[in-house]
């Protein structure tokens, strides 16, 4: 793609020099601001809007953003919403029109003059991502309020202007399909080492064995000599540890937390340490299996990770457990299965949100003979290490493929590519 004759510097750090024939105008030129109202939430509860309704859209919502129904202030046109807040959307962007509410961690942007809406959008999306890259690893993105009226906006020529959406609309459609492609393909391979973990610890790896019925109706047939078991009888569940504020230092004791579960493994990207004594008990050890009980999102709890040799040395915190046992490889793939979601889902309700250990202690799993689960858990070792490098491969492609999309919309909103004639 071409570029065009002459630039002149912006002014705005991010985006470096512009062209010449382009405006550089504050947002609150083009937009009115206005925030949600205090709506009443659905917050169990995600729901569309019915006829002569109006739906509620929230910034924190892993949704579409609908949370109920309720009518707070209207809109007839298209606008650009976005969070105004913590939370899963925050400093996201959306079109949006017809008839709606806010809730009030939102805003929306009026246009109060004419201009190409959809290129707002496209803009303020990389103006939003520029601000979240400011942002301190250890909080969370939000936008307040105030920060709106220091914005500004870049303004091509109107005939431009309108060129640029329609190539970045093309552009974004292109790669948005090829991103759902690749996230089906995920899903599949996901659903594939499911299948495969729930197959082989229910029902073992000898297709010829003898089956019995094991008594429990979601459990079904399990192999004849294998035998029903509650977890509370072949490991101890620990609850983490507890600590002040104060106990907090830069260096000392590690305390493993949810977010050093990641996909299943242990990472050491975000760590906290404490400076305090602290019960041989509550350090974790080679085997201990590491499981999220206890979590603001519902989704997190029961993740969990395998604790290796070189990770020995280091605690973990009270919304964590420990689960301790000598079949832990094999009871490992058991967390992983169904059956262990399947009990999750029987235990959370709208006012507990967390796994206790008299819970975890009550799981029933069928238990396979020593020497047998071991060789059903080196099987699973390989296959799903197997399937994890497939989703890795696709998830690389998709983080490719979005990088690839906010360089384009950069360039496109800065000028650094001229769409003209293309």
């Amino acid at each position: 793609m071409k570029s065009y004759s002459a630039y002149k510097d912006s002014g705005i750090e991010w985006a470096g020099k512009i062209p010449e024939g382009w405006d550089i105008r504050k947002l609150k030129h083009y937009f009115a601001f206005e925030k949600g109202k205090n709506a009443q939430m659905y917050t169990n509860e995600y729901v569309g809007a019915n006829p002569g309704e109006h739906p509620v859209y929230s910034g924190q919502t892993e949704d579409e953003g609908v949370m109920g129904r309720i009518a707070s202030f209207d809109y007839d046109t298209g606008e650009v919403l976005f969070s105004t807040t913590v939370g899963a959307k925050a400093m996201t962007t959306r079109m949006i029109s017809g008839r709606f509410s806010l809730s009030q961690n939102c805003a929306v942007f009026i246009p109060r003059k004419r201009i190409n809406v959809r290129y707002c959008k496209y803009f303020i999306d990389r103006l939003f991502d520029y601000e979240k890259g400011m942002i301190s690893l250890i909080m969370q993105p939000s936008l307040r309020f105030e920060d709106l009226i220091k914005y500004k906006i870049l303004v091509p020529p109107s005939d431009e202007i309108d060129m640029i959406a329609g190539f970045l609309d093309a552009k974004a459609k292109q790669i948005d399909d090829l991103i759902a492609k690749k996230g089906r393909i995920i899903e599949l391979l996901k659903e594939e080492r499911a299948a495969v973990i729930n197959q082989a610890v229910t029902k073992g790896l000898d297709p010829n064995v003898e089956m019995k019925d094991s008594g429990i109706e979601w459990l079904g047939e399990i192999p004849e000599h294998w035998v029903i078991k509650r977890l509370k009888y072949v490991g101890r569940a620990i609850i983490g540890l507890t600590y002040d504020p104060g106990d907090v230092a830069p260096s000392g004791t590690l305390v493993l937390r949810s977010s050093n579960v990641q996909d299943g493994q242990i990472t050491l990207d975000d760590n906290v340490y404490v400076n305090r004594a602290i019960d041989n008990e509550l350090m974790v050890k080679a085997g201990d299996i590491l499981l999220c009980s206890r979590n603001g999102s519902r989704a997190l709890i029961g993740k969990c990770a395998q604790i290796n040799k070189g990770q020995e040395g280091g605690s973990f915190g009270a919304f964590m457990t420990v689960f301790r046992g000598g079949s832990n490889r094999f009871i490992l793939y058991v967390f992983k299965s169904t059956i262990f979601s399947f009990h999750i889902g029987s235990f959370l309700t709208s006012t507990i949100n967390q796994l206790t250990t008299e819970n975890l202690n009550s799981i029933v799993f069928a238990l396979p003979p020593n020497g047998e689960w071991e060789a059903i858990a080196d099987y699973l070792d390989v296959k799903t290490k197997s399937i994890d490098a497939q989703i890795l491969r696709e998830q690389r492609l998709v983080d490719l493929l979005k990088e690839y999309r906010t360089t384009l919309i950069s360039e496109a909103v800065t000028g650094k590519i001229d769409v003209r004639g293309n």
